[in-house]
């Protein structure tokens, strides 16, 4: 999921916390820059979450790596959305090649948020670019989702179209 800052980033988050809590199991979040806000979520969603609070870039690539080669967790969230540009700049492509494969060995599924395209790799990529205005703090978080309007790419599927 590329997000920019305030177009709806934290809904996405929480929602696909509520999609793994309806199907009653675990989600891990990688939260790179500590910046999770668990009071944005309910109760019953944190009881099944891991929260993995990184001081950084580096200890998060080394939790999301652990974290994607355990089967007991149906999702794993690596958050990146506040992460310095040039951390991010720093993370090589084999990195993401490499968790892409062992999450597929899973049954997880494995969603990186980030401020940029970064997933070279990613089968689809979900694009939120339109910021939410400042009245959007007084409306139902359900109502906000509906109106978020991601751009989906399948990524895998451009890419042997322009092949071709």
């Amino acid at each position: 999921v590329e997000t920019r800052a305030g177009s709806g980033g934290q809904l996405v988050l929480i929602a696909l916390l509520e999609a793994v809590r309806r199907r009653h199991r675990f989600a891990a979040l990688v939260d790179a820059m500590d910046s999770f806000d668990p009071q944005s979520a309910e109760a019953s969603l944190l009881r099944h979450l891991l929260w993995v609070r990184c001081p950084g870039v580096p200890s998060a690539l080394q939790a999301a790596d652990l974290l994607a080669r355990d089967n007991n967790m149906a999702a794993l969230i690596f958050d990146l959305r506040d992460a310095p540009e040039r951390d991010l700049r720093r993370i090589p492509a084999t990195v993401w090649f490499r968790l892409q494969r062992v999450a597929e060995t899973t049954e997880m599924a494995l969603v990186v948020i980030t401020p940029r395209p970064q997933v070279a790799s990613a089968r689809v990529r979900l694009v939120l670019d339109t910021p939410l205005p400042l009245t959007a703090l007084d409306e139902p978080r359900q109502d906000l989702l509906k109106n978020l309007n991601p751009e989906l790419q399948r990524m895998r599927q451009a890419a042997a179209e322009a092949a071709s």
